[in-house]
């Protein structure tokens, strides 16, 4: 899987009409050709969030959604709340 990455920079200036423009094409073109994802880095308000669904984007994060975490906090927060990571498939020789 295939990912494009908005910097924060760009996030945060969502509102201009240069941002929105690129943001809106970038999802445009990954939909129309399937081939890759975009994901919103440095989401910090509602605000962003409802601009990034208005536009049809689906991946986000930032502090708004949770602060940064090593591996072992997050499988204990997994934990918390009752689930687990699913189990890796063997890998089978080439």
């Amino acid at each position: 899987m295939d990912f494009a990455r908005f910097d924060k920079t760009v996030v945060r200036d969502f509102r201009t009409p240069r941002a929105k423009q690129i943001m809106q094409r970038t999802l445009e073109i990954s939909r129309d050709n399937d081939a890759f994802h975009v994901v919103f880095d440095g989401v910090e308000s509602l605000d962003q969030v409802e601009f990034i669904r208005s536009i049809g984007g689906t991946l986000a994060e930032g502090t708004l959604l949770s602060n940064a975490m090593s591996a072992n906090e997050f499988l204990m927060r997994l934990e918390t709340m009752g689930t687990s990571l699913p189990e890796a498939a063997p890998r089978q020789a080439e």
